[in-house]
């Protein structure tokens, strides 16, 4: 199955460049797509990735776009992501991006700590999932949820956002924007996607657990995500209230008694 793979460069330290460049190349195979987007918003990185980005330091048989915003203010990483799946052209999409807590995969490598980042073995086992099971989301990492009939619903509020592999006809024929802002705008693209897949698929990696969200800044971001939650359909406002009071943990430095 050939994959475009989306490299958000967006807050990637210069210094840091060449490693994850290397491990994302690690993941292509011949017939795949590489796209990577540069805001302009660091003139060293852009200048780094000049040297990077060469359709000669890519594998054999392999494609590079690259997406060059320029724009004042930079175009934000979701922005960024959403313009390159536009031009994506494999049947696969890997979106990688540096947003923390992004519902994204971070780059699957060795290369990255084995903490937060799924195998290279394991994004293979999610493209063979995608080419032989049909279905329109794969997640990599994190705990398996026990066998039982596709249940977006549950997935999507029972689990942080884990790196996704996504089908781009289907991503297409749903004709889906993406959340581009907000408080976690990572977050609620992944929810946005579970809720319209219809089969989703899940490979587990013990040496990839499911990333952990950041803890929300204000009770005001809670309470805007729980909104944003029950908009995405009639069917998520009761499991949309169970995500909610389990959240409130998770905002610092603690949820006033109002909210």
């Amino acid at each position: 199955m050939r994959t475009s793979l989306i490299l958000v460069t967006e807050g990637l330290p210069p210094a840091e460049a060449a490693g994850h460049f290397a491990a994302v190349l690690g993941l292509l195979a011949p017939g795949d797509q590489l796209i990577v987007t540069d805001s302009g918003s660091d003139p060293d990185l852009t200048r780094r990735l000049a040297d990077l980005a060469e359709p000669e330091n890519l594998p054999e048989g392999a494609d590079l776009l690259v997406l060059s915003f320029g724009a004042t203010p930079a175009a934000g990483v979701w922005t960024q992501a959403n313009a390159a799946l536009a031009e994506a052209t494999g049947a696969a999409l890997l979106v990688v991006t540096q947003a923390s807590g992004s519902g994204d995969a971070p780059c699957p490598a060795a290369t990255c700590p084995a903490a937060t980042c799924p195998t290279a073995a394991a994004f293979a086992a999610a493209r063979a999932e995608m080419a032989a099971g049909g279905a329109d989301l794969v997640l990599i990492g994190g705990p398996c949820p026990a066998p039982q009939p596709p249940d977006p619903l549950a997935q999507l509020i029972l689990h942080d956002p884990a790196p996704i592999l996504i089908r781009r006809d289907w991503l297409i024929g749903r004709g889906l924007r993406l959340a581009e802002s907000g408080p976690a705008p990572g977050r609620l693209r992944h929810w946005q996607l579970c809720a319209a897949a219809g089969a989703i698929g899940w490979v587990a990696d013990a040496q990839a657990p499911t990333q952990s969200a950041p803890p929300l800044a204000t009770a005001e971001d809670l309470l805007a995500l729980h909104r944003d939650l029950t908009a995405i359909g009639p069917g998520l406002q009761a499991p949309a209230l169970v995500w909610l009071t389990g959240m409130a943990d998770r905002v610092g430095p603690g949820l006033p008694l109002p909210a």
